[in-house]
């Protein structure tokens, strides 16, 4: 007598859209990027491997990750470096100190002496 073989994907094992593979009697899931587990049940930690850069901070999500990024950076990844200084006319100086013309009039600056933010044409 011949038994008829069985399809053991038929009753979708494999969980967060998981490929599954039918296997004599069994089953594989072929798990999508961010899922782990014989069925693909489990969220894997992106986390563990430390994908933020430049002190960039990383949030796990189902199936994903985020990475939240310090001030000067951006990107998926917190790999690119952000000139802050881009979209205005800015006039770096010695040490730590910057000024920025943000609009005609108004000025943004590093020195106590300039306040942080200063109006030029009279009001601080």
């Amino acid at each position: 007598m011949c038994e008829a073989e069985v399809n053991a994907c038929s009753s979708s094992p494999c969980h967060q859209r998981a490929t599954c593979l039918s296997r004599q009697g069994s089953f594989q899931c072929i798990c999508p990027s961010g899922y782990v587990g014989a069925t693909c049940d489990a969220d894997a930690d992106e986390c563990s491997s430390s994908p933020c850069l430049n002190s960039g901070t990383c949030l796990n999500s189902p199936g994903s990750f985020h990475c939240l990024c310090p001030r000067g950076y951006s990107g998926p990844k917190c790999q690119v470096t952000l000139d802050l200084c881009s979209d205005f006319v800015c006039v770096a100086q010695f040490g730590l100190n910057f000024r920025t013309q943000l609009s005609p009039g108004s000025l943004l600056s590093s020195q106590p002496s300039l306040l942080l933010w200063r109006d030029l044409r009279g009001s601080a």
